[in-house]
């Protein structure tokens, strides 16, 4: 009998052991910059700043149990906000890395700081020349630049 309680009793262990190690649900949100006031939006490949109206504005947020999250684009589910030292800040197909693992900082002014888990660089936007809006990883300094609500 105890052989057959054991049996019974160890899916059970096994699942409330294993099957919570995800973490929280996700919900979907969108990252306006505090300097431009435009939206984080990813496509396959590219990140970069646009308007908030815009479905590729739009983010799945995974919460992980280590108290970052993975920013999942909306319109292209499949991929992830990824940096790396060797591409930079881009679109990649979702992969469960420090590279697409995000702390989110708090600093106190209502706002959120994004800082990537696999090498502790600030998600940070800017537009030189007044042109284009770009979104790199740089050193975390607290700017508004890297400042997002």
């Amino acid at each position: 009998m105890k052989k057959h309680f054991w049996m019974l009793l160890l899916p059970a262990l096994i699942l409330t052991s294993f099957g919570s190690s995800t973490a929280s649900a996700n919900s979907v949100q969108t990252f306006k910059d505090l300097q431009e006031g435009v939206c984080l939006s990813g496509s396959t490949t590219n990140v970069n700043l646009g308007r908030c109206s815009n479905e590729r504005a739009k983010w799945i947020v995974h919460h992980w149990q280590d108290n970052t999250v993975e920013l999942r684009s909306k319109s292209n589910s499949n991929y992830c906000l990824d940096d790396s030292n060797a591409y930079g800040t881009r679109m990649f197909p979702c992969n469960a890395t420090p590279w697409q693992s995000w702390y989110v900082d708090r600093p106190g002014d209502g706002s959120i700081i994004l800082r990537n888990q696999a090498n502790n660089q600030c998600l940070t936007s800017y537009r030189p020349n007044m042109r284009k809006y770009y979104v790199s990883t740089e050193s975390c300094d607290g700017s508004d630049s890297q400042k997002w609500y």
